[in-house]
């Protein structure tokens, strides 16, 4: 420690008051140990509003409903197609027994111009009967033909309408099927964001407490370390631990300091005399005074 250097033997003694009150009787205060506290990284997640979750289940089942209706639409404009190609059969097939029907009339026609030419009754009436006969019958056939055509197109074209009214009310059929699933699909996304929610509360909550333990055993270690500062104190401080810190080393440089302004006779004399010094210098009293012995014997030999 630092203190003033005695020239008086008052000085002397205050300096040797000080050096044993800063050793002896006081002592540093225990001061806590201070670590970096722990701080661990939380995990952070911000969940989704149940307007947003429903939007997400949408999202997330918009493409696999949408190539459902896409593919119900498409097996029915099949059928559409499918209908359209049955009716230009059907066309087609009217419009052929229709010339079958014109052929055969012309041909019946042909022969029987044929027979009143050969008979020569061409302008009775009787060939006039023939044809309008056979007129009426070209025209009972070209109706028969007409109605069964116009009737099979009529079916077609209920059956074209029914596929439309499917087609059109699509979206209507599947909304209960697609609503059914989107409430699904949300109801498993809140599941699963709470149990992220969980996880993440247990998580940082695990963090909290490592933390906390941390500080735990921060405080133990202060407090068994106090304790033994105050054992310490209450046991007093061995003279090896004097040694160790240097007091005697600074009782003996101070009491030198002092002494060596005398001549050795004159500072063994008064040494020899001081029983006060015994209190500073402990066991080492004997050294001292045996140093002074010696060097006053040397002046005077």
């Amino acid at each position: 420690m630092n203190y003033t250097t005695p020239t008086t033997k008052a000085e002397m003694y205050e300096a040797l008051n000080e050096i044993y009150y800063f050793y002896r009787i006081k002592l540093v205060e225990y001061e806590d140990i201070e670590l970096e506290p722990l701080d661990l990284t939380r995990m952070a997640f911000t969940p989704l509003t149940d307007a947003q979750l429903l939007t997400k289940a949408e999202t997330l089942l918009a493409a696999e409903q949408g190539l459902r209706l896409m593919k119900y639409v498409d097996g029915i404009t099949d059928k559409l197609a499918e209908i359209e190609e049955q009716k230009i059969a059907e066309q087609k097939a009217f419009e052929d027994l229709v010339n079958k029907a014109k052929v055969a009339y012309y041909s019946a026609k042909e022969a029987i111009d044929k027979q009143a030419v050969k008979n020569g009754v061409i302008a009775s009436g009787v060939y006039a009967d023939k044809l309008a006969e056979l007129e009426k019958e070209k025209g009972e056939k070209i109706a028969l033909l007409t109605a069964e055509h116009t009737a099979k197109l009529e079916r077609l074209n209920e059956k074209a309408d029914r596929y439309e009214t499917l087609i059109s009310g699509a979206e209507d059929k599947f909304e209960d099927i697609c609503e059914a699933e989107i409430q699904a699909k949300f109801l498993e996304l809140k599941d699963e964001q709470e149990k992220t929610i969980r996880q993440v509360f247990e998580y940082n909550n695990e963090l909290d407490e490592k933390e906390q333990r941390y500080v735990n055993s921060i405080d133990k270690i202060n407090a068994s370390l106090r304790m033994r500062h105050i054992e310490i104190r209450l046991n007093g401080i061995t003279k090896d631990e004097l040694v160790e810190r240097g007091y005697y080393n600074d009782v003996i440089n101070c009491i030198n300091a002092y002494y060596s302004r005398l001549t050795p006779i004159a500072a063994f004399t008064d040494i020899r005399s001081e029983a006060r010094l015994t209190v500073y210098l402990d066991d080492y009293y004997t050294n001292v005074l045996y140093y002074y012995k010696v060097n006053a014997e040397a002046q005077q030999a």
